[in-house]
C-alpha cells in the first residue's frame, strides 16, 4: 500500500491534532483541580509523558514516509518526463541513412 502526499499530510494533522487535545485536555484538568491536588499521580503522569512521546515518535515517522514518497514522485516524474526521453539521432544521421 503506498501513501500519497495528501495520505501523508492528514496523518500529520492528526496526530498533531491529538496531541494537541490531550494538552489542552489535561492542561484543563489540571487547571480545575489545582486547588484539590497541586500535582498528578506520578503514574498519571508517566503514562502521559510515555502517549506524548509515542505520538512524537509516530509524527516522525509520518514526516519520514513523507519525505520518501516526495523523493519517489520526484524520481517517477523525472523518468517519464519528456525531457528525459532517449535522444533522437541528430539530423545529418537522418539525412545520411535517407540518402543510401
Amino acid at each position: 500500500m503506498t501513501f500519497g502526499p495528501f495520505d501523508v499530510a492528514v496523518a500529520a494533522i492528526l496526530v498533531g491534532g491529538a496531541t494537541q487535545l490531550l494538552r489542552g485536555y489535561w492542561q484543563h484538568q489540571g487547571a480545575r483541580r489545582a486547588v484539590a491536588d497541586a500535582a498528578l499521580p506520578p503514574a498519571l503522569d508517566e503514562r502521559l509523558r510515555r502517549m506524548e512521546q509515542a505520538l512524537e515518535a509516530v509524527a516522525v515517522e509520518v514526516e519520514r514516509i513523507s519525505e520518501g514518497q516526495r523523493f519517489t514522485t520526484r524520481l517517477l516524474a523525472e523518468r517519464t518526463s519528456p525531457s528525459a526521453a532517449a535522444p533522437t539521432a541528430p539530423a545529418w544521421q537522418e539525412t545520411a541513412h535517407a540518402a543510401r
